[in-house]
């Protein structure tokens, strides 16, 4: 009878021998079942001339859980710990992409999220809310420039506006928990009374709207390790 199972499920579902408890099996079907991700976005490296071979090998090997690490190595049989060897802690394809803390690859990881928030800050600055960006916090000023990420002249980088958040210190606008970027549009539901206050400054507090924008990769989108030290009025979206 379960022979029979088993071959009756592999042709219609390919299932063979898979474990259906496993945590890869579960992310999986979660993809397919839930449709949280974007086909075409998460597949498109298979097309992206950007991408060598052995970048997609690295890809698939992750996505099936056979990247090489000293957790399923230690598992298998073949390492002794299952400690990162350049790092105190505990090795895992999840912490090579973007947990491991020894201090050079803590900065790729770090330069790595960056770059994504400028990709997206130039794409918004390029659209109908470019003059809405008064806030960014993914990278240098040089970076912004070598990257050509254009900024209204008003927008600043790593600092609050003072403008924005009146009531906080200047240390607190500088130590505090910042988004990638904050972008400051007329209110949908409390407009301002003239239809001229477009520019983010002279928006009244009461008629703002304030549109948080928050990169998440990897180890990051299993949600915040503490809570954040600043709290917003508004939290949207842009269209």
């Amino acid at each position: 009878m379960r022979a029979c199972l088993k071959t009756h499920m592999h042709e219609r579902h390919r299932l063979g021998s898979s474990k259906a408890d496993s945590g890869y099996y579960t992310y999986w079907r979660d993809l397919l079942t839930t449709k949280i991700t974007d086909p075409k976005l998460s597949n498109a490296f298979w097309k992206d001339g950007r991408v060598n071979h052995a970048e997609r090998r690295t890809v698939m090997k992750y996505r099936l859980g056979v990247l090489s690490n000293n957790k399923l190595t230690q598992w298998l049989g073949y390492s002794v710990t299952p400690k990162c060897s350049v790092c105190p802690g505990d090795d895992s394809a999840l912490h090579i992409l973007s947990g491991c803390q020894h201090p050079t690859i803590s900065k790729m990881i770090t330069e790595r999220h960056s770059k994504a928030g400028r990709l997206v800050a130039q794409a918004i600055a390029k659209g109908e809310y470019g003059a809405n960006i008064v806030f960014t916090a993914i990278g240098s000023a040089d970076k912004l420039a070598a990257d050509a990420v254009t900024l209204p002249e008003e927008a600043t980088n790593r600092t609050f506006p003072a403008w924005l958040l009146e009531s906080l210190s200047e240390d607190s606008q500088t130590s505090c928990t910042r988004p990638d970027l904050i972008l400051v549009t007329p209110s949908t539901t409390c407009p301002p009374a003239h239809d001229n206050a477009t520019i983010p400054a002279l928006i009244p507090a009461r008629n703002r709207d304030i549109h948080l924008v928050e990169i998440k990769y990897c180890e990051e989108t299993h949600g915040p390790r503490g809570s954040s030290s600043l709290s917003m009025p508004r939290h949207n979206t842009p269209n």
